[in-house]
């Protein structure tokens, strides 16, 4: 049975693997909780300051741990009860990077797919390494960056303002909650192409190039 082989698997695994997975375990059940019951906005506060980027070039041991911990999250994501969605294995994976004092970015990011519908992505960066989210995360426009910004640069431009960024980030930040509002899908459906090109100015404004 494939909960034997699983348990076999677990088994071949070192000390240290096996923990990074029970590890990983509680931060998705805790992050899927959280997201259940609280507001994106008051979660988006312990992910890092708001449009800001980690370092691209990190030490070697630092990426091997980023590495690692990105592994444990996507492999117990794709065996909980439950569906561990992007942004919960992004936060996950940020969370347990934070514990180890290791900087990384989470992305939150959005694309139409062949019927124009709105897609949401969250995915997470570490160094020049793509820990969760990496599959299709290209054709995602960055509406918005978390990150540990000590001594980092303010990706937002100094002058110029986001009009849309009031509008569309409340709809955004609300798809990529694990069970987005009935109301929140119709009128992200209902977008016409001018308030689309605003979504799409307001994250090329924020894309660091």
């Amino acid at each position: 049975m494939w909960w034997q082989k699983t348990i076999e698997k677990f088994r071949q695994l070192s000390w240290t693997e096996r923990w990074l997975l029970v590890e990983a375990a509680l931060w998705l059940t805790v992050v899927r909780l959280i997201l259940h019951l609280v507001p994106f906005r008051r979660l988006a506060p312990h992910l890092g300051d708001v449009n800001q980027e980690s370092p691209m070039a990190v030490a070697p041991q630092v990426s091997q741990t980023a590495v690692q911990v990105g592994w444990a999250v996507r492999a117990v994501a794709r065996r909980t009860p439950w569906e561990s969605a992007c942004l919960a294995q992004a936060s996950s994976a940020k969370f347990m990077l934070r514990r180890r004092h290791v900087q990384s970015t989470l992305y939150l990011g959005l694309a139409r797919d062949d019927s124009q519908a709105l897609q949401a992505h969250a995915w997470l960066r570490c160094g020049s390494e793509i820990l969760t989210g990496k599959r299709g995360h290209q054709r995602y426009s960055v509406i918005s960056t978390f990150a540990e910004a000590e001594e980092l640069p303010n990706l937002v431009p100094e002058t110029g303002e986001i009009p849309a960024a009031v509008d569309v980030e409340p709809l955004f930040l609300s798809l990529l909650r694990p069970s987005p509002e009935p109301e929140v899908k119709l009128e992200l459906s209902q977008l016409d192409e001018p308030a689309w090109q605003k979504l799409v100015d307001l994250a090329y404004s924020q894309r660091v190039q």
